[in-house]
């Protein structure tokens, strides 16, 4: 990474590790160490997760309104980068999303403060 960079949240998958930094770039690593890609990443990330090929990216979509969180969801294809999942993401209101992860079977799911826990379907492409 770039002097000064550093990383907010990390993400694992099947033989590759994702890095949120600083800089607004999600950064892919090989299991070896070795950078294979860099994403740029227009808005803050909340949480990410990792899950065999895929990457779930949760990030700010906008400013709250009425006490709503304005949270966006991508899910990225590692193997080709292509973004199989651009959606709102959904949550409590007054609540925030405290943690981003996937199943043993690989169903994406969010809990929020508010107790909630969503579950999202998608077909991986």
């Amino acid at each position: 990474m770039k002097h000064g960079e550093s990383a907010e949240c990390l993400a694992v998958g099947a033989g590759w590790c994702a890095a949120f930094t600083t800089a607004n770039y999600v950064r892919v690593f090989s299991a070896d160490g070795r950078q294979k890609t860099l994403l740029s990443q227009g808005t803050p990330v909340v949480s990410m997760s990792g899950y065999e090929n895929l990457l779930a990216i949760v990030c700010h979509g906008g400013p709250p309104v009425y006490g709503c969180q304005s949270y966006r969801l991508k899910v990225v294809n590692m193997e080709s980068y292509a973004v199989v999942v651009d959606t709102d993401c959904p949550v409590s209101r007054d609540a925030v999303i405290n943690w981003l992860g996937f199943s043993e079977e690989g169903q994406l799911m969010t809990y929020c403060t508010e107790g909630v826990l969503r579950a999202f379907n998608f077909r991986n492409k």
